[in-house]
């Protein structure tokens, strides 16, 4: 059946900081322990719908260049609907961090009199 009040919880770990949004609506963002947690307000759902979450972050360069970001999706209680299915609402997603090399460049001025 359809869904009203979804919303998805990403918890985005230390290390990453959230910059800025590419698809889907903009999350609310709260600090907790161990990183940010982002909190997009899906509203209703059809059954079997899709809804695509994209979002850009910055990552602090004593990062570990992999982990695994976990999302999860809840269903606000509205009275009226039932979960039936708990195991399909976490999904995981290994990212792996490839830092490119910065280039140094000195530029030095001399002024002889």
């Amino acid at each position: 059946s359809n869904a009203t009040n979804v919303r998805v919880i990403d918890e985005l770990p230390t290390g990453l900081t959230y910059l800025d949004n590419l698809a889907g609506p903009t999350p609310t963002l709260a600090a907790i322990a161990g990183g940010t947690q982002l909190t997009y307000n899906l509203g209703a759902l059809n059954n079997g719908a899709q809804q695509v979450l994209r979002f850009r972050a910055t990552v602090a360069t004593d990062t570990q260049p992999s982990f695994t970001n976990q999302a999860r999706v809840e269903l606000l209680s509205t009275g009226t609907e039932t979960e039936t299915d708990s195991t399909n609402n976490a999904d995981t997603s290994p990212i792996s961090i490839q830092r490119q090399p910065i280039s140094k460049r000195a530029f030095l001025s001399t002024s002889i009199a």
